[in-house]
């Protein structure tokens, strides 16, 4: 038999015997009462995509409510005209996929038959493929 060194051994407590301080972050004051649903220190580029995302989201409200230009709103930000041009585009891009999404989703009625199979359309229709 051999005898084991009891330093070596690491245990892993239960919370109750851990003290942990919840300092929260930047973003949030408590780890433990934060709004998002994953920690932005655990996702690759987290805080700087939420950052962006947000930032992004302003810019379009700023071009569709209050009707600002995309050299108005780089000076709000301080941000190149190309960088506005580069989110105002994403969003569209992001508004047209969802709007495909839904589109493409109710079309899938049309192309199937009562038993719900794919494919069975009747003679003389042209079925409709999705761009």
């Amino acid at each position: 038999m051999s005898m084991r060194n009891e330093t070596n051994l690491i245990t892993d407590n239960p919370p109750e015997y851990c003290h942990y301080t919840d300092e929260g972050c930047d973003l949030s004051a408590s780890c433990l009462n934060c709004p998002l649903p994953v920690c932005v220190y655990e996702v690759p580029g987290g805080k700087q995509k939420l950052i962006k995302t947000k930032r992004a989201g302003e810019m379009v409200r700023l071009r569709n409510d209050d009707n600002r230009s995309v050299s108005e709103i780089a000076a709000l930000f301080g941000v190149s005209t190309r960088t506005v041009q580069r989110a105002l585009k994403a969003a569209k891009n992001h508004r047209l996929k969802k709007n495909n999404n839904k589109l493409d989703s109710r079309s899938s009625d049309f192309t199937q038959d009562k038993s719900g199979r794919e494919g069975q359309v009747s003679p003389g229709i042209k079925r409709m493929e999705p761009r």
